[in-house]
């Protein structure tokens, strides 16, 4: 269950550039692809559940449903977060493509100023 929560970021997470926002404006959209790997990885995994159900049931033929359901289920979840892990790495490379060219023409933003604490 709490894989399923932690998946779907390249639809869920990752924002793209908005066509719409004023050229002035930096884009704010998600230049990060960490959460995509996630993704990547449980894609990877059903691709595996698919393989290793297929060589089974070529071994094993007696045991089918517990095979069916490690490859159809293998097989959605290899689309499903592969799908979404390549939407998600569009998008982020739509995003940085964006931050680039507005860097290039406005200048990159100086990095924020860090805060001490007042004493007591």
């Amino acid at each position: 269950m709490i894989l399923i929560a932690v998946t779907g970021c390249g639809l869920t997470q990752v924002k793209g550039p908005d066509d719409r926002s004023p050229p002035n404006v930096r884009p704010a959209c998600t230049t990060s692809d960490a959460p995509l790997k996630i993704d990547a990885a449980v894609g990877a995994t059903g691709v595996f559940l698919v393989l290793f159900g297929a060589a089974l049931y070529k071994a094993e033929p007696s045991n089918t449903e517990v095979l069916d359901v490690m490859i159809i289920g293998g097989a959605v979840t290899a689309v499903a977060m592969l799908a979404s892990s390549g939407i998600g790495y569009s998008r982020v490379k739509r995003c940085r493509r964006a931050v680039d060219a507005y860097d290039r023409q406005f200048g990159v933003p100086p990095p924020p100023q860090a805060t001490t604490p007042a004493p007591f």
